[in-house]
């Protein structure tokens, strides 16, 4: 059984506004994603990183890593939905 800790992060004003705003990146990153999976059915995180990774280097603020992130927060919840049934 694994147990999560939570912890109160205490930052500062500038860093609780670059955190927002790495948030909102993040966030916006994962919703151009959403067209592309759905357009062409592509779930699997190869071949999504593959097909969107330049382009989402240059339309958002994000480094590698988190772009990287996107790409799997995504896949990872399309194939959730699949294994639900959600998806045809």
């Amino acid at each position: 059984m694994m147990r999560t800790a939570s912890i109160r992060l205490e930052a500062s004003t500038e860093q609780a506004e670059a955190l927002a705003a790495l948030r909102s990146a993040y966030a916006d990153a994962c919703n151009r994603l959403v067209p592309i999976v759905r357009a062409h059915r592509l779930w699997n995180r190869v071949g999504l990183h593959q097909r969107t990774y330049n382009a989402l280097r240059a339309q958002t603020p994000l480094g590698s890593q988190m772009c990287c992130n996107a790409i799997f927060s995504v896949c990872k919840a399309y194939k959730a939905q699949k294994e639900l049934g959600r998806i045809r």
